[in-house]
């Protein structure tokens, strides 16, 4: 079975972001195990319980976000984002589904997901936007998948640490002409590219630039600062935006 990880960081500002995923998730009538992989600060809904190992419907793990200092780059939000994955695929060793928090489920994606290969590193999904790798030393031109839903397959401690090695040398070695906020989905698309990895299915990963009523869809991705309009109890100002600070900190 397959375990829906979501990544909650950075400000109680998306506790309400976080409460209507959970919201949406009810609704589709998925039954799989959600834990939430959050930093050590962030405030946690009462509907999550301390992860223990077991089987929990509900649960939560705090991790340090800045346990790995080579890859974190000052007001770079994603990057807290890549370093609490990094952390949290090494402490549950199964299958992984880890969404962003804005990567609403719309529909029960179940036999989507259970359908996924066992036997990957990662798989990503397709971005909506056109934007490319720089300071490659290959010759065609590599676009940047979308890292708001990533799948782990089955691993174990080694494999997994081997990804987080992977992970900081890519990061490091990308840094030089990609040093602007979406440098996390471009390190993880060159781990997905250099594994060979095919992509996620769209439906698994819809952007709401595809079309919010597109019957395809099952993980709505509502990147952006827009969906805060949409979000109760979320503090916006007239454009729709949480706070200058946080706007852009889902993609």
């Amino acid at each position: 079975m397959t375990t829906i990880a979501l990544v909650h960081y950075g400000s109680d500002a998306f506790v309400p972001l976080l409460q209507e995923w959970l919201r949406v998730f009810r609704l589709s009538g998925c039954k799989l195990p959600v834990v939430v992989f959050a930093d050590e600060y962030v405030s946690i809904p009462l509907d999550f319980k301390e992860y223990t190992g077991r089987k929990q419907m509900f649960s939560y793990i705090r991790l340090d976000d800045v346990l790995y200092p080579g890859i974190i780059r000052p007001g770079k939000a994603f990057d807290s984002k890549g370093c609490i994955i990094l952390q949290g695929i090494q402490k549950v060793l199964g299958r992984l589904l880890i969404v962003d928090t804005d990567a609403f489920f719309v529909k029960d994606p179940t036999h989507l997901i259970e359908a996924l290969p066992n036997k990957v590193k990662i798989m990503m999904g397709e971005d909506p936007n056109i934007r490319t790798i720089q300071g490659l030393q290959i010759a065609e031109q590599v676009r940047e998948r979308n890292a708001g839903v990533l799948y782990f397959g089955e691993g174990d401690e080694y494999s997994r640490r081997q990804i987080a090695a992977a992970y900081a040398y890519t990061f490091r070695s990308l840094r030089e002409y990609n040093n602007n906020p979406m440098l996390e989905q471009c390190t993880w698309t060159m781990l997905a590219r250099t594994a060979n990895e095919p992509m996620l299915p769209r439906e698994l990963n819809w952007s709401y630039l595809w079309g919010r009523t597109n019957e395809r869809a099952h993980i709505l991705h509502e990147h952006g600062p827009q969906k805060w309009r949409k979000i109760p109890n979320a503090s916006c100002n007239k454009e729709g935006v949480l706070d200058p600070l946080y706007a852009n900190a889902y993609k």
